[in-house]
């Protein structure tokens, strides 16, 4: 993947926020993000689970990460987000972000 956040260390990680900003996501229409961020926790291989808050077939996302192996017994971390971007100008809010 080429683009202009290539090269950044950690690649890894600035893939996924070129991706994620490639995904339209304003207030009320997070579906595709939704879709997106399930499925890289499936491929991840991790235990995710999502409802229906949004409508139709999806909304909240529960993402379990499995401990690094020898921290089993360290207490758990949450991290919380919202999926949904405020779009300005209102106008542009069903494109793609131009990085």
């Amino acid at each position: 993947m080429n683009h202009i956040l290539s090269g950044i260390e950690p690649v890894e990680v600035w893939n996924h926020f070129y991706n994620i900003s490639q995904i339209p996501h304003p207030s009320a229409y997070e579906e595709a993000i939704c879709r997106y961020i399930y499925n890289l926790a499936v491929n991840l291989g991790m235990e995710v689970a999502m409802d229906k808050a949004g409508g139709n077939d999806f909304g909240n996302i529960l993402v379990r990460c499995p401990p690094t192996p020898g921290f089993e017994k360290v207490p758990y971390t949450i991290f919380q987000s919202h999926l949904d971007m405020v779009a300005l100008p209102d106008e542009k809010k069903h494109q793609p972000l131009h990085l």
